[in-house]
């Protein structure tokens, strides 16, 4: 029911390979807008998720820095009729 609500709006990513210990992992680095039609308890699991995500990071090797995540309200759309 959360995803169903949920459309990326626009995105600008690049991926990049990252050495550890020998290894290589693939990965990305970017933005990206997601837009939130959701009921209202919907709205609220989806904050929620947001307010935890720089904490809990994305991904693997979220311990050694990896998945870093920062979150930011869009800025509400302003008309060009001022």
């Amino acid at each position: 029911m959360l995803t169903a609500g949920l459309t990326i709006s626009r995105y600008r990513l690049h991926s990049q390979e990252y050495r550890i210990k020998g290894q290589r992992i693939n990965g990305f680095s970017g933005s990206v807008e997601i837009y939130a039609k959701l009921s209202p308890p919907m709205q609220e699991l989806w904050k929620l998720l947001l307010e935890f995500a720089p904490y809990g990071g994305i991904g693997i090797k979220t311990a050694l820095g990896m998945g870093a995540v920062t979150t930011e309200p869009a800025l509400p759309k302003q008309n060009n009729y001022d």
